[in-house]
């Protein structure tokens, strides 16, 4: 991080520090610890941690936990922070005092272990008790090592419209309700964030180290939220929105469009000055972030970007892949300034599989983790669900992201993640050698023939391709009509439904061996009623099909447009842009010939747009 960068962060987190245990009224009859320190909580292991709150100005500070020590002085502003020396892992609760005036703070059931922050959006807050296996779940024996602190966001993100006393008495620090650590149990646990507990509980089996979850994550939240206010006053591209940022079009639209619709009431009423949200520029690392700024984490659980990874026209037209890299590398590298942790590993959900344009989201987080030792995905294709931008089955997706924590952080022999391609052969001829690494063993994950590659010639048109499995384990990949392919893609598809996994079942990761931007997919409007995923699997990855219809057909605006359509051979067609016509059956239609028809159709468009 710049100097500069790092200077406008250190000031704001002291001013956010200063929160509200330092504005309490002096003298006090006990110190004021900050909201991260309670009964129940697990304090980190093996690296110092500072012990902050507040006290009685220039009064001293003592603190104790166990046999360790530490002392201090509240400065003139009634701050103290006093470094706890680093303790080793302690699986059985002892009690931290903290005594300075004339009382003491005390936090009972302590325990030391791995600390680790669960941030991001509405997956990452999606509820236990709402996930598949819940019951199962609730009513299995609960470890006593894992612990949790959730903190949930007062006023919700969705549809509800606020009150005016509830937007006026809106902040950075009413944002959440600050709740203490708890215990695992039953009432606390169905609420908590799903995957953050199966990480939690996986990873405390794994290692018989004690867990401690923060979880933070806002429903809907973008990745502006997330970074602080100094960072982005510092680009050109977001300091335009940190004043206005409801009215300005680079701002994520569906965001703009759900705080609309919450702040009602304030918009149309005018009473003046600011009308805060959860989804403003900064306010979530203002208020979920900055706050933590002396705990030393484990590593940071980041599952985010549905809001960002598609505009809200009908087309669901993707962002640009190049802003959403620059914005995620920008949220790590301020988080680590921010926490005081140089490395500070960051463990990602990619995006799954859905009914959007989130391939070229899911290419922004591969070139972030790629680029960045400490970044790692964990691929989840596999268990998304293409018509619900919430799916239910949590457990792989948070065993997923433990295994990355086992293999990366605790330097376990365990399958960090799925297989990846390593590299691909092409030897100027039809065949393509396809090198996979991170698996003992491949396998076809629904015994069908293996599908999600796709390959190009020099004209830059993807065509689906045929994979064979070879006894090395390397796959030879040959596409109809591709006599000599330069570039291969994998899973390149908003749901591609990919079946090659390694012998535990994880899925090979999306690749692409081409480099550039992303070009813009030609966009299919289906209006004859089409399997629409399965069009899309005939196609190739250069097409992004959809219904986008509307009563008279096609939809039209000024921002988006079809690039073709295919239509019943009955139809009339008098628009601007070509058609195919299909007089098939719509139940389980043989798509050969519709394929053939609209790739060529496709194709021709493709060449123009590329010249």
């Amino acid at each position: 991080m710049m100097p500069a960068m790092r200077k406008h962060v250190a000031g704001l987190l002291i001013t956010t520090l200063m929160g509200s245990a330092a504005r309490a009224q002096f003298p006090v009859a006990a110190p004021i610890l900050d909201p991260f320190f309670s009964s129940h909580m697990v304090l980190p292991r093996d690296v110092p941690v500072p012990i902050t709150g507040a006290a009685d100005p220039g009064g001293l500070v003592d603190v104790s936990f166990g046999d360790a020590r530490a002392s201090t002085r509240a400065d003139d502003r009634g701050r103290f922070r006093a470094v706890l020396p680093a303790q080793p892992v302690r699986r059985h609760g002892e009690t931290l005092f903290v005594r300075a005036g004339q009382g003491t703070a005390r936090c009972d059931d302590v325990l030391v272990g791995d600390v680790y922050l669960c941030a991001g959006q509405s997956n990452m807050a999606f509820e236990l008790r709402s996930s598949i296996g819940a019951q199962d779940e609730l009513t299995a024996a609960l470890p006593d090592d894992v612990r949790l602190m959730s903190w949930r966001p007062r006023l919700s993100t969705g549809s509800a419209r606020y009150t005016l006393d509830e937007v006026s008495g809106h902040s950075a620090e009413t944002l959440y309700v600050r709740a203490p650590w708890d215990r695992a149990r039953v009432d606390s646990l169905a609420s908590f964030s799903a995957v953050a507990w199966h990480f939690g509980r996986r990873v405390t089996a794994g290692t018989g180290i004690p867990t401690g979850l923060v979880a933070v994550a806002v429903g809907g939240s973008p990745i502006e939220a997330w970074l602080p206010r100094a960072h982005l006053a510092t680009d050109p591209e977001t300091r335009a929105f940190l004043h206005d940022w409801l009215s300005t079009d680079s701002y994520p639209p569906w965001c703009r469009e759900r705080a609309r619709q919450n702040l009602a009431a304030w918009l149309e009423s005018n009473p003046g000055g600011p009308a805060h949200h959860a989804f403003e520029p900064a306010i979530l690392f203002d208020a979920g972030v900055a706050p933590f700024a002396e705990v030393p984490f484990r590593a940071v659980l980041w599952y985010q970007g549905e809001s960002n990874a598609t505009l809200a026209d009908p087309a669901g037209r993707p962002t640009d892949a190049a802003v959403q890299e620059k914005r995620l590398s920008d949220l790590v590298a301020t988080w680590r300034a921010a926490l005081g942790v140089p490395g500070l590993p960051f463990l990602m959900v990619q995006l799954p599989g859905y009914r959007r344009s989130w391939v070229e989201f899911r290419d922004a987080q591969s070139r972030v983790a790629a680029a960045d030792a400490d970044v790692h995905l964990a691929i989840t294709l596999d268990v998304g669900d293409p018509t619900d931008v919430h799916p239910r089955d949590k457990a792989p997706v948070g065993d997923r992201l433990a295994r990355l924590a086992l293999r990366h952080l605790h330097g376990q022999r365990e399958i960090g993640t799925g297989p990846w391609i390593a590299a691909v052969e092409f030897d100027r001829r039809p065949d393509v050698r396809v090198v996979v690494e991170g698996a003992e063993e491949l396998r076809s994950g629904d015994g069908e023939a293996i599908r999600g590659f796709a390959l190009a010639a020099a004209d830059g048109i993807f065509r689906p391709a045929r994979a064979e499995l070879l006894p090395d384990r390397t796959l030879r990949v040959r596409a109809p009509g591709v006599t000599l392919p330069v570039t291969l893609r994998y899973a390149w598809q908003d749901d591609p439904r990919p079946n090659l996994v390694d012998g535990n079942g994880l899925p090979l990761a999306p690749h692409r061996t081409d480099q550039g931007p992303l070009a813009p997919r030609v966009r299919i409007a289906n209006l004859a009623g089409l399997p629409e995923r399965a069009l899309e699997q005939v196609l190739g990855p250069d097409f992004k099909v959809g219904t986008f219809s509307g009563p008279r057909g096609a939809i039209h605006s000024e921002s988006w447009e079809p690039d073709l359509a295919v239509i019943r051979s009955t139809d009339a067609w008098d628009h601007g842009f070509p058609a195919v016509r299909w007089d098939g059956p719509e139940i389980d239609p043989d798509l050969d010939a519709l394929a053939a028809a609209a790739s060529a159709a496709a194709a021709q468009w493709l060449s123009d747009r590329k010249r």
